[in-house]
C-alpha cells in the first residue's frame, strides 16, 4: 500500500553526489552500516539481518539517474515491512528527488492501520542539498489582502499539479493545529498558507470566493484543477474546526490526519513521476540501445536496423502513452466521486452539528413538527447534497420561534441551487436568527449588526437601488396580506453569478418578534 510520496526541486547547482551522500547518512542511521558514496554511487545491494538495500546509478556527461530501494520488517506489527524509495534525476537545470513510502503485508491478517508520515530522509535532502524556493518548499506562507489575488491565479492554474492547503485561526485568534509543522510535513506535496488573525476574513471571502477561503480555525484542502473540470475550477475540501478538535481527542495529531488527506489523493499523481530503480535501470537501457544503434548505423544493414528500431521504439512509446492516458482517467474519476462524496459527508455532519450545538440553547423548543421537519431535511441532503434550500429549511425548523420564511424566500433558495458556499450562508442565517435575533428582542436595533456581520450586513441599499421603482419592486414582499419593502440584507460575494454571490432580504417584525425573510438566493437587479 502506498503511504506517502513527494516531489523535491532540489537546486540545479548542487551535485547529485551530494544527494547520494545523504542518503548514504539516513541509512547509516536506519541500519547502523556505513553507506559512502564510493558504494553508492553506481550499482549494488546489501542485506543487514532483515533489512535489503538495492541500488541503480546511469550517469553520462548530461545526465544522471540515481535510484534506491530500502526495505525492513515493521518493529512492532508482525506480518508487515515498509519500503522507501528514493529517486534522483539531475540534468544541467534541474535537479528532481522523488520519495515514496509504501508498506507490504504478508496477509489480510495485519489488520493494524499504517500511519502516513514523512520519512526523515526528506528533512535530511531539504537541510543537505536545500530546495528552490517556489510553492512546496516547506515553509509556511501568509495568506492576506494584499496577496489573495495573486494566490487565486495560482488557485485557478490549469498546470498546478500540487494541492493548496489554507490554516485558518480560531476565536481565540491561533491555529487549531501546529501551521509551520504542517508546511515542513507537505514539503514536495503542497503549498500551506496561514490566514492570520489581522485579515478580515469577510472581505478575504468575497475576493476569492467561498470555496477559496476558510476562517474560524477551520482548513480549506484546494486540489489541483482537472483537465475534466471547468477551466480554472478547482475542487476544494472544508476541514471545520470541531473535526480537528474530534481528531485530537481521539488521540490522532491533526498534522499527520492532514498529511494523510493530502496523500490519499496525490499518491497516485506522484507516484507516475517517482524515479524507481526500474525507470533507472530502463534510462541505462535505453543508453545502451542509442550507442548500439549509433554503431549499427556504420553498419552494412545500418539502414534496416535503423527503420527496425524506430517502429519497435514507436510501437513501445504509443502503447505506454495509451496505458498512461487511460490510468490517469480512471484515477481523475476515482477522485472526483471521492470529493462529492466527501462534501456530501462534510455538508451532512456540519448539519448534525449545528442541530446539535442549537438544541442546547435556552428556550429552544423540540416538537414532533420541527423533528420532522429535520428529518425531511437530513434525508434530502443525503439524496441531493446540500443545497441553499437546504440551509434555509434548517434554519426555518432550528428557530421556528423566531423566523418566518415567505413563499418567496423559499423559491429563490430552489433558484439558487447552484450556489456553491451553502456552509458560510448557513452560518451567517443561524447568526441572524440566535445572536442577531437576540440583540433585536433587547431593543438594540442594528448598533450590534456589524460586530456580528461584519462587512456580511448592509442595513440599506445603495441610493440607486433605492430611486429605481424596479428595483424597489424586487425587493417587495407580501406580507400578512400587504406590501413590505425589504432593505436590510445579508451578502456573501459581489459577482453577477449564481454560484458565488448571495443576498437575503429580511425585515424585523417588532410586534411579533419575528424575523421576516423574503428573498434568499441571486443577487437582485439593480433596476
Amino acid at each position: 500500500m502506498l503511504v506517502y510520496g513527494c516531489r523535491l526541486s532540489l537546486t540545479p547547482e548542487s551535485d547529485i553526489t551530494t544527494a547520494i551522500a545523504a542518503v548514504g547518512r539516513w541509512l547509516q542511521f536506519k541500519t547502523r552500516a556505513d553507506f559512502p558514496i564510493r558504494m553508492l554511487r553506481d550499482d549494488g545491494n546489501r542485506e543487514l539481518d532483515e533489512h535489503e538495500v538495492n541500488w541503480y546509478g546511469q550517469h553520462d556527461q548530461t545526465e544522471s539517474w540515481w535510484a534506491l530501494r530500502y526495505s525492513h520488517p515493521d518493529s512492532i506489527i508482525e506480518g508487515r515491512s515498509w519500503i522507501t524509495e528514493v529517486g534522483l534525476h539531475r540534468t544541467p537545470t534541474s535537479h528532481v528527488c522523488t520519495v515514496c513510502l509504501q508498506t507490504r503485508e504478508q496477509s489480510t491478517l495485519v489488520m493494524e492501520e499504517a500511519e502516513c508520515t514523512q520519512p526523515r530522509l526528506v528533512g535530511d535532502m531539504l537541510k543537505s542539498v536545500g530546495h528552490v524556493p517556489g510553492y512546496c518548499d516547506g515553509s509556511l506562507k501568509r495568506l492576506d489582502l494584499d496577496n489573495c489575488e495573486q494566490v487565486s491565479e495560482q488557485i485557478r492554474q490549469p498546470a498546478r499539479e500540487y494541492p493548496i492547503v489554507q490554516i485558518s485561526v480560531d476565536l481565540a485568534g491561533e491555529p487549531l493545529l501546529d501551521a509551520d509543522r504542517v508546511a515542513m510535513l507537505s514539503a514536495g506535496v503542497a503549498c500551506v498558507y496561514l490566514i492570520p488573525s489581522t485579515v478580515d476574513t469577510f472581505e478575504l471571502q468575497d475576493r476569492m470566493g467561498g470555496e477559496y477561503s476558510c476562517y474560524h480555525g477551520a482548513l480549506n484542502i484546494i486540489w489541483p484543477v482537472g483537465e475534466s473540470q471547468r477551466a480554472g475550477k478547482a475542487r476544494f475540501r472544508r476541514v471545520m474546526a470541531h473535526q480537528v478538535e474530534s481528531a485530537r481527542q481521539a488521540g490522532r495529531r491533526p498534522e499527520n490526519v492532514l498529511l494523510a488527506s493530502l496523500c490519499h489523493r496525490m499518491n497516485e499523481l506522484l507516484s507516475r513521476s517517482h524515479i524507481t530503480p526500474e525507470s533507472v535501470r530502463a534510462a541505462r537501457h535505453r543508453a545502451e540501445l542509442a550507442a548500439l544503434h549509433q554503431a549499427a548505423k556504420s553498419a552494412k544493414s545500418g539502414e534496416e536496423v535503423e527503420n527496425l528500431y524506430r517502429l519497435v521504439d514507436k510501437d513501445q512509446r504509443d502503447e505506454i502513452d495509451q496505458l498512461k492516458r487511460e490510468r490517469v482517467d480512471l484515477v481523475r474519476q476515482l477522485n472526483e466521486a471521492r470529493d462529492q462524496l466527501f462534501t456530501t459527508q462534510s455538508e451532512l455532519e456540519g448539519f448534525r452539528g449545528q442541530l446539535a450545538r442549537d438544541s442546547q440553547r435556552p428556550g429552544f423548543r423540540e416538537s414532533r413538527v420541527s423533528l420532522d421537519a429535520r428529518k425531511e431535511v437530513a434525508d434530502s441532503i443525503a439524496k441531493d447534497g446540500f443545497k441553499l434550500q437546504h440551509a434555509l429549511d434548517f434554519v426555518a425548523s432550528a428557530y421556528e420561534d423566531r423566523v418566518v420564511l415567505l413563499d418567496t424566500a423559499r423559491a429563490s433558495a430552489r433558484d439558487s441551487a447552484k450556489f456553491n458556499d451553502v456552509p458560510k450562508a448557513l452560518e451567517l442565517m443561524c447568526r441572524l436568527c440566535s445572536t442577531y435575533w437576540q440583540s433585536l428582542a433587547n431593543g438594540e436595533g442594528d448598533a450590534q449588526a456589524r460586530v456580528i456581520f461584519g462587512n456580511s450586513f448592509s442595513a440599506r441599499d445603495s441610493e440607486g437601488v433605492e430611486g429605481n421603482k424596479r428595483a424597489k419592486d424586487l425587493r417587495t414582499f407580501v406580507y400578512k396580506g400587504r406590501p413590505l419593502h425589504m432593505v436590510s440584507h445579508l451578502k456573501i460575494g459581489r459577482k453577477d453569478s449564481v454560484a458565488e454571490t448571495w443576498r437575503l432580504y429580511f425585515h424585523w417584525d417588532a410586534a411579533a418578534q419575528v424575523i421576516v425573510i423574503g428573498h434568499c438566493g441571486r443577487h437582485l437587479d439593480h433596476g
